[in-house]
């Protein structure tokens, strides 16, 4: 697929939410951020200054073009702005394009019949809705989970009282979050209480690698809050850190995402993990990227050096073709692009 001025229009008019004819920066940031990787409020302004060189607060089509490494000529054809144009600032462009679907479309592949062995099906669990039948208790479980400021003196009496009339602290909200999820945004302060409801018997000691709705374990939310005691105890007590979200991110993707080096390492040392650091390296989500190519955009170079001391390949490219060094050139990361070169 060639890059035309026909393409670029088309991707501003599909980032052009409110119809105004423009194409602003908050307009501009969902599909960047879905195709280069998540960044904080300051490192997306250092990155819309590159591209609204006029500062006009919307892009061009000649912006947009200029971002990418392209250039219009006099009679208004698109060309590279230099013979030496990378490669992989042509992918970037179409892979963007190809995200919001403004490219003809691909036949899609063949669907792969994966049959889940017992141990990986979820045993389904007792969802709480407004209109539903339950138990008292069953309700203040999940409600008080789900405060931002968990009482957990509260919360161990109520699971003393389910288990003292046998009800089932297996119960879930209608984003199929457990207790164990909810609780485990509270970080290692909730670690006793959550080891509490997975050693309540039955089918809840398989809860520790129970996915809500957005693919999540316990361990993903323990990983998000940087909570590092939380995720060696779920780690002990066999939670899986391959289990993938919707965007098929394992935890070491999570982990990464924090730039937190004493979460990545925590994970990566921990010895239950070392039979299956090569999976977590190798582990791609739905852009085709592994866990350094989100870090290459997202942590500074000491948590590039120990992915690369851990196995992780940077000669690797997403499913655009983007190496970790390209995504750390991206981001404005260059003791992590040099690297990152080094080692490619």
């Amino acid at each position: 697929m060639a890059v035309t001025k026909e393409v670029l229009e088309k991707m501003l008019k599909a980032m052009d939410k409110d119809g105004d004819g423009q194409c602003s920066k908050a307009e501009f940031k969902g599909p960047y951020l879905a195709q280069f990787g998540q960044m904080d409020d300051k490192e997306y302004d250092i990155v819309w200054k590159k591209i609204d060189t006029d500062s006009s607060g919307d892009v061009s089509v000649t912006e947009l073009a200029a971002y990418f490494g392209f250039k219009f000529t006099a009679d208004g054809k698109l060309e590279p702005a230099k013979d030496d144009m990378d490669d992989d600032d042509i992918l970037a462009m179409l892979a963007m394009a190809d995200n919001m679907s403004v490219l003809e479309a691909k036949p899609a592949p063949a669907a792969r019949d994966k049959k889940l062995s017992t141990d990986e099906k979820q045993i389904p669990v007792k969802m709480i809705t407004k209109a539903g039948k339950f138990d008292e208790l069953e309700r203040e479980l999940l409600e008080e989970a789900m405060l931002d400021t968990a009482p957990f003196n509260k919360v161990t009496k109520i699971i003393d009282a389910m288990v003292a009339k046998k009800l089932t602290v297996r119960i879930c909200d209608e984003n199929q979050k457990l207790a164990v999820h909810h609780l485990a945004r509270h970080g290692d302060s909730a670690k006793n209480i959550i080891r509490r409801l997975l050693e309540e018997g039955g089918e809840s000691k398989k809860d520790i690698n129970y996915q809500d709705s957005a693919g999540k374990t316990p361990l993903h939310y323990a990983t998000e809050y940087k909570s590092v005691e939380l995720m060696k105890m779920l780690l002990d007590r066999g939670s899986s850190p391959l289990k993938t979200t919707k965007e098929e991110w394992t935890v070491l993707h999570s982990a990464v995402q924090t730039a937190a080096e004493a979460v990545v390492e925590t994970l990566l040392l921990h010895e239950k993990v070392q039979p299956k650091k090569k999976d977590l390296m190798d582990a791609t989500d739905n852009q085709g990227r592994n866990a350094l190519h989100v870090a290459s955009f997202r942590c500074d170079e000491s948590v590039i050096r120990l992915l690369l001391d851990h196995g992780a390949d940077p000669k690797k490219a997403d499913k655009t073709g983007n190496k970790a060094a390209t995504l750390a050139g991206k981001g404005g990361r260059r003791k992590s692009r040099e690297l990152l070169d080094a080692f490619g």
